[in-house]
């Protein structure tokens, strides 16, 4: 006789749309273990889109096996100019319980004579 394992908390839900939210994250502040792991179930579509709170993205995908959490990173678009300038792109990643990933990211950059580095890895 097989028996289901509650992938949440007791009395918290483990779905947010399409997506499973597996404890340490859970949605509400209540369900999940901290509030780097808190999951808003937001009503933007039908069915519900899973953000996390701490950085405010949309959550694709949590994979306690692998190890990962897969958020969808808004396009940054730069303007091309003559002047240098510094910008940053996206989310930073300092002070929380997260890392980006050297296997699952990829990064494009189309536009005029661009130089990227990455800081922290």
């Amino acid at each position: 006789m097989a028996f289901a394992v509650p992938l949440s908390k007791p009395n918290c839900p483990d779905m947010c749309g399409n997506v499973i939210i597996p404890y340490p994250f859970g949605i509400g502040q209540e369900c999940s273990a901290n509030p780097s792991f808190t999951i808003d179930s937001r009503n933007f579509t039908n069915p519900k889109t899973p953000f996390l709170s701490s950085l405010n993205l949309q959550v694709l995908e949590v994979s306690l096996r692998r190890g990962i959490v897969i958020v969808n990173q808004p396009v940054s678009p730069m303007n091309c100019s003559t002047q240098q300038k510094e910008q940053s792109l996206g989310k930073s990643l300092f002070g929380t319980p997260f890392i980006f990933s050297r296997f699952y990211n990829v990064l494009i950059v189309l536009g005029c004579k661009n130089v990227v580095l990455f800081d922290g890895l």
